[in-house]
């Protein structure tokens, strides 16, 4: 096992870029893990700016997306991957942060519920800022869907009753 996550670990370090990377994976934690019971959250790099975090998925939520937004480093200077699990797409956020958002498609297993999500924060030689905050935001629906969903039910509801009555 210690074989393959060193195998594993050194494809991952043998990037092209100059800039922070991030890889978001699913593995088995051999440590006890924080256990995130909501769908947002938040986490901040290591002093040192690279290392290895890991969170259990304890929402009771299968994390299918997952939106973490940083304020330090520009998507362009960011490189990541999330192997087996998410796509991954890099966005700008405000004047020099950026927005990683992961969404688990075609064979694709985004993070179960009681799933591990793991964080590698990577030097590709630049690092991250140490202390940098990442918030995190996990399968939020849009804010309008559920009153969409009520309005459009609402007025197929009302056309039934008018039918039955003018019947």
């Amino acid at each position: 096992m210690a074989g393959l996550v060193l195998a594993l670990l050194s494809v991952c370090a043998s990037a092209n870029s100059v800039d922070p990377g991030i890889i978001i994976r699913d593995p088995v934690c051999t440590q006890p893990c924080p256990v995130i019971t909501s769908n947002s959250f938040s986490f901040n790099a290591p002093a040192s700016g690279f290392g290895l975090l890991h969170f259990l998925n304890g929402s009771g939520n299968n994390w299918a997306s997952l939106i973490i937004t940083e304020l330090a480093v520009p998507a362009a200077n960011i490189t990541c991957s999330a192997p087996g699990a998410f796509l991954c797409t890099l966005k700008p956020f405000g004047q020099t942060g950026a927005q990683i958002i992961l969404a688990a498609g075609a064979g694709l297993t985004g993070i179960p519920s009681g799933g591990i999500l793991e964080i590698q924060l990577q030097c590709l030689p630049q690092c991250w800022p140490g202390g940098l905050q990442f918030n995190v935001v996990a399968n939020t629906p849009e804010p309008g869907t559920m009153v969409l969903l009520l309005t459009g039910a609402s007025a197929i509801y009302i056309r039934r009753k008018r039918a039955k009555l003018a019947a």
